[in-house]
This record gives C-alpha cells, sequence and structure tokens, in this order.
C-alpha cells in the first residue's frame, strides 16, 4: 500500500486552525558541541526550542485568530502539531511576529511567527 501524505493540522489552545495555507517549523534540540582536553568533542544537552511560522488566508471578516493582539501581548499559547503515528509536537510560548502581504490578482496572507519550548514528540 502507498503511503499517503496529509494536511497538516495545527491546534492553538485546543482550536484546529482552518483558514491555514502554510506551515513551516523548525525545532533544535538545544545541542552544543563543546571540545575536551583530549581533541574530542563531547555533546551537551541544553534547552530545545521550536519555531512555527503559519500562513493564513486573509479575509474581510478579518483573521481566524486574533494574530496582532497574540503579537503585542505577552500571552502564553500551546500549539500541537501532529506529525503521525498518533504522536505530537506540542509546544508552549508566545507569538513573536505578524504581518501580512497581498499582491496584485493574489490572494491576501495574513502570517505569524511563535516561539517556544521543544521537547521529544508525545
Amino acid at each position: 500500500m502507498a503511503r499517503q501524505g496529509f494536511k497538516v493540522p495545527c491546534l492553538i489552545d485546543g482550536k484546529l486552525n482552518v483558514d491555514l495555507s502554510n506551515i513551516q517549523l523548525a525545532c533544535d534540540g538545544g545541542k552544543i558541541e563543546m571540545p575536551t582536553m583530549d581533541g574530542e568533542f563531547a555533546v551537551l544537552k541544553n534547552s530545545g526550542s521550536f519555531e512555527l511560522t503559519c500562513t493564513w488566508s486573509w479575509f474581510m471578516t478579518g483573521p481566524e485568530v486574533p494574530l496582532f493582539d497574540w503579537c503585542a501581548d505577552a500571552t502564553t499559547h500551546d500549539v500541537q502539531i501532529p506529525i503521525g503515528n498518533g504522536k505530537s509536537l506540542i509546544s508552549t510560548g508566545q507569538f513573536m511576529t505578524a504581518g501580512g502581504s497581498q499582491s496584485v490578482n493574489q490572494a491576501g496572507e495574513l502570517t505569524a511567527t511563535f516561539k517556544g519550548s521543544f521537547s521529544k514528540p508525545r
């Protein structure tokens, strides 16, 4: 049986976001390479980080979620990205940037960047 891709869902504070047109994520395990006295390398574990950039369709009725409010406020949010096999990337953090764009004869888009903690998928 062939493997099938799927549209990656994104849940913010437990609510599924249906107007997403693009998701980009980056996870950093927080590993730091340290040279040792004998010329080898050791790896130290630091706290990891999670960065998520989402793009939503921009409708006249406004965004699906209050992106600009979240960016302006210092509120904490929970983000969950299912990655398959019953596991998800789950992070707690804040929306750091929000913006929008629209080109001639193109749909408008809103973009926001979330940064939070990273831990092993569960």
